[in-house]
């Protein structure tokens, strides 16, 4: 259960003003200056931990925006690098994506040479097999006579 909480008003009440001799006119000021001087030492008290409390929340917050500033700074040379970092990526890509094309281009060539190399190693077989049938022919020829 939730207590409420009564807010306490102070009331003055004012009493018809009484009869007062010269010495108790002096006492009477002097509570009254008493209680004005306690109450502006009250005041002042307040209002210089009301200022130190400020002084600290607005040092607390220029450290904050000190630190936001100096993680931004390092941020952003973070992103300067990393974008450094892609450009060399982008240029080795390109050198690698050359060379590559250079590459298909030999292999293109060794692959010719490669089929011509074939070609020329059948004819050499067929030629082979021509010259000993023709050698066969020639032996069977001169055996003969």
């Amino acid at each position: 259960e939730e207590e409420e909480e009564e807010e306490v008003v102070p009331v003055q009440i004012q009493l018809p003003p009484k009869e007062m001799n010269e010495s108790e006119l002096k006492t009477e000021q002097k509570i009254k200056e008493d209680l004005s001087t306690s109450q502006n030492s009250a005041t002042n008290k307040v209002m210089r931990s009301l200022a130190g409390c400020l002084i600290n929340e607005i040092q607390s917050s220029r450290i904050d925006y000190s630190l936001l500033r100096e993680l931004n700074n390092k941020s952003a040379l973070e992103y300067i690098e990393m974008t450094e970092r892609a450009k060399l990526l982008l240029q080795s890509m390109q050198v690698m994506n050359e060379q590559e094309n250079q590459l298909m281009q030999e292999l293109t060539k060794i692959d010719d040479l490669v089929e011509e190399a074939n070609k020329l190693d059948s004819v050499v077989r067929k030629l082979d097999e021509y010259t000993k049938n023709l050698h066969a022919q020639f032996h069977k020829l001169y055996s003969s006579k």
